[in-house]
């Protein structure tokens, strides 16, 4: 599990993209909680969506919790449906 916190920003990226790609380079399924995160912008989010189908080319899950509305929103308008697929 990845949980995320505060704010996810261009001064974040680095250490997100990391955390992501341990998390890929495992073996299993991934949950990656959100409940506890400010504020993401898209570059964050781009990053999980990336994260989301390379796991998924894996033929393993990715679960999603704690989007907040807006988020969900943004996912929407860029078709990046790869993480609220599994989001709840």
């Amino acid at each position: 599990m990845l949980r995320l916190q505060g704010e996810i920003d261009l001064a974040t990226h680095d250490i997100l993209d990391s955390a992501i790609a341990e998390l890929v380079s495992a073996a299993g399924d991934i949950r990656i909680d959100m409940s506890e995160v400010d504020f993401i912008d898209v570059g964050g989010l781009r990053i999980l969506n990336v994260a989301a189908r390379s796991i998924r080319d894996a033929d393993r899950a990715v679960t999603v919790v704690g989007l907040d509305p807006m988020t969900r929103r943004v996912l929407r308008l860029l078709s990046w449906t790869d993480l609220l697929a599994s989001a709840s």
